[in-house]
């Protein structure tokens, strides 16, 4: 670069570093938090393990929403609690759907 980027550009560019960060993060939480609820809870009921990954979810997610309350020059916003639950439930869905996957495969009778 020839010449330095502004202040504003450099706070946007922060932004938005922090924000696929966070989602990323509640990604891998929706994917691994899933995974150890499918494979510790497998007596019970499907709907009752999804009703518990969704409830496990969004409790983390208000819980480190509100605690930004906080830190100096942070504030509490729903909508970012919003996305980062329903990046969570994103991860949940496809741990759910490669174990449902990976459970028909090993199944299947094997081939002659």
């Amino acid at each position: 670069m020839t010449t330095l980027p502004s202040e504003e550009a450099i706070l946007t560019i922060t932004y938005y570093i922090r924000q696929i960060g966070r989602a990323l993060l509640f990604f891998l939480l929706g994917l691994t938090g899933s995974w150890s609820i499918h494979l510790t809870f497998r007596k019970a009921a499907a709907r009752n393990r999804f009703f518990g990954t969704v409830l496990m979810l969004f409790m983390i997610s208000y819980f480190t929403e509100k605690m930004k309350i906080f830190i100096p020059g942070r504030h509490y916003s729903f909508p970012e609690c919003l996305e980062s639950f329903l990046f969570g439930i994103l991860g949940c869905i496809c741990i759910t759907f490669l174990l449902y996957h990976l459970r028909r495969i090993a199944s299947r009778p094997p081939e002659k």
